[in-house]
């Protein structure tokens, strides 16, 4: 009993819905983990992608905040410019641009 005299109650009722929650986060988890091996991520998180002159990268994030690197470069050598190697053509920087 509390000060006043009242008893507490202990309530069961909210087992269910963070059981339920706990179990859904769970398996977003390991969905988003198999989806990642499936669509071929490299080890570090970079996706691989080609220029349509045939020119191999590495690129990371999504929209204008896209980093691209050569393909095997090292992390820490992302590349400055925003025009493929090869051809000079502009990279994908947009939602509409979908990495395939």
């Amino acid at each position: 009993m509390n000060v006043l005299g009242l008893a507490r109650r202990r309530s069961h009722r909210r087992t269910g819905p963070v059981l339920a929650a706990a179990v859904t986060t769970a398996a977003a988890a390991v969905a988003v983990v198999i989806g990642r091996r499936r669509r071929g991520k490299s080890d570090d998180g970079r996706d691989s992608w080609s220029c349509d002159c045939g020119q191999a990268y590495l690129v990371s994030g999504l929209d204008r905040h896209r980093v691209y690197w050569l393909s095997g470069a090292q992390q820490s050598d992302p590349l400055l410019a925003r025009e493929c190697v090869s051809c000079g053509a502009e990279l994908p920087a947009t939602h509409e641009s979908a990495l395939v």
